[in-house]
């Protein structure tokens, strides 16, 4: 969802970078779904995927140098809103109109999308109690020898400037 927010709000063309994590599940799914999104957009590029470890401050360094080997660069992708500040404040400091869409909806993100002229653009909202509800409903029925599905969904929310304002999990 965000990728494909990301490659519309650049026009449909042009170069964007991930900005993945840890090798977990959900890492791994956040980085294969932007990769299916952005295939959807054949003037979009995807020129580099740099691990920004989910962290402020390595996504900060990481986008840095990200925004240093590709100059041509229109837009990022973080995995998480964490990694998505550190990177939001190495765009801002570059001075170059690109822009980040990431993964959680965390109040620092809501707060950062909802700046005059931000370029956090978007953050796909998860909803924190619904997994644990979710986590606990599948726990309790394999305990009582349920049989769950391999994939359970969970509802997400685009967040954007337009809906950012009261928003909250």
């Amino acid at each position: 969802m965000s990728c494909d927010y990301l490659a519309k709000a650049i026009g449909g063309s042009g170069e964007v970078a991930i900005l993945d994590g840890i090798p977990v599940v959900p890492i791994l799914e956040r980085v294969r779904g932007c990769k299916a999104g952005l295939a959807k957009y054949p003037n979009v590029k995807l020129v580099d995927t740099q691990n920004g470890k989910q962290e402020r401050a390595t996504a900060l360094s990481v986008t840095e140098n990200l925004i240093s080997a590709h100059p041509k660069l229109k837009g990022v992708f973080s995995v998480n809103d964490g990694g998505a500040m550190g990177a939001l404040a190495a765009i801002e400091s570059s001075g170059k109109d690109i822009k980040l869409t990431s993964v959680d909806g965390a109040p620092e993100a809501i707060a950062a999308i909802q700046k005059p002229n931000s370029k956090f653009i978007e953050t796909t909202a998860q909803f924190p109690a619904d997994q644990v509800r979710i986590a606990l409903g599948i726990a309790i029925a394999r305990k009582w020898g349920a049989t769950v599905p391999k994939a359970i969904p969970v509802d997400v929310k685009v967040v954007d400037r337009g809906n950012a304002k009261g928003f909250s999990w």
